[in-house]
């Protein structure tokens, strides 16, 4: 009689996991800037493009070429977190210079390396590139985490070899659920349920 009271208790948590979890899940892919149909990101470090990501994976292709720097801004709320963040091509003629990739705290993309989490070039090949946990590079950046927590983020696309390249980026946010409710929540009801039914069995 107790061993059934407690796995039918085992049953109802894991049940009830399953439906919070779904609850929390991110959303499908979705491109949320196309310099091809959303126009031409800003040119100024000042006053970057504001992109609004949404829980899931967040999709960023353009072009960028002499002349054409593409500055792009996002905020990360309270209870998210950004769980991947990967250039997947930055593509077009190498030589004399670069792809540039620059990725900072604020709102606005700052003029000197060192102000960057990361400022550095990125070749043809090194695409996909992994932006979280990345060094500084070779402009004086002082590193990535392997997850950005909330606050406010800035990037720059510039290339400085002549031509135009294309890129995309793929960035995941995913739901931080609060500790005091939710999923421990659940995990101290079902343990209350499992002590009651041990003294009435």
């Amino acid at each position: 009689m107790r061993r059934m009271a407690f796995w039918s208790a085992r049953v109802g948590l894991l049940l009830a996991a399953g439906v919070y979890l779904g609850s929390v899940s991110t959303a499908s892919a979705a491109v949320i800037y196309d310099e091809s149909g959303d126009g031409d990101a800003s040119n100024s470090a000042a006053a970057p493009t504001l992109i609004a990501l949404a829980l899931g994976d967040n999709e960023i292709i353009g072009t960028t070429g002499s002349g054409d720097r593409d500055h792009f801004t996002f905020t990360i709320g309270a209870s998210e977190a950004v769980t991947s963040f990967i250039i997947t091509e930055f593509n077009g003629p190498e030589g004399g210079g670069g792809h540039f990739f620059g990725f900072a705290n604020g709102s606005t993309v700052p003029s000197a390396g060192s102000s960057f989490l990361i400022s550095d070039l990125i070749a043809n090949a090194e695409a996909p590139f992994n932006v979280l946990g990345a060094s500084g590079g070779a402009f004086g950046g002082t590193g990535v985490p392997t997850e950005l927590g909330p606050g406010d983020y800035s990037v720059l696309f510039n290339e400085t070899a002549g031509g135009s390249v294309s890129y995309r980026a793929s960035i995941t946010v995913s739901a931080i659920p609060e500790p005091s409710s939710g999923f421990a929540a659940l995990f101290v009801s079902a343990a209350w349920m499992v002590r009651r039914r041990r003294k009435t069995s």
